[in-house]
């Protein structure tokens, strides 16, 4: 495959500095983002060793980023739910004492 394509469609297609193994790794980056399962990307690419398969997993600034909003987010929500969950407590206790 990779002489065909530096046959007749890299170079002809003004696309120099492109490598077939890229569009591979797009795939796995793009399914692992959207899935967030490793063992999903390793099916996809055939690895029988996930070290292999986690070569694939990078984090950039944004991932990260994204990933830490999540963590607020959730912790955030858990506060207030606990703290809603305390008020109606609190409620429910003066309502059965008067």
């Amino acid at each position: 495959m990779k002489t065909t394509w530096r046959r007749y469609g890299g170079a002809e297609a003004g696309l120099d500095d492109f490598r077939l193994h890229d569009t591979r790794h797009t795939a796995a980056t793009r399914l692992l983002r959207a899935s967030g399962n490793l063992k999903l990307v390793q099916q996809l690419l055939g690895h029988e060793d996930i070290s292999t398969t986690a070569k694939y997993a990078d984090a950039n600034l944004a991932d990260l980023a994204e990933a830490m909003e999540g963590v607020t987010k959730s912790r955030h929500e858990r506060k207030h739910s606990l703290e809603n969950l305390r008020v109606k407590q609190r409620l429910l206790a003066a309502s059965n004492e008067g």
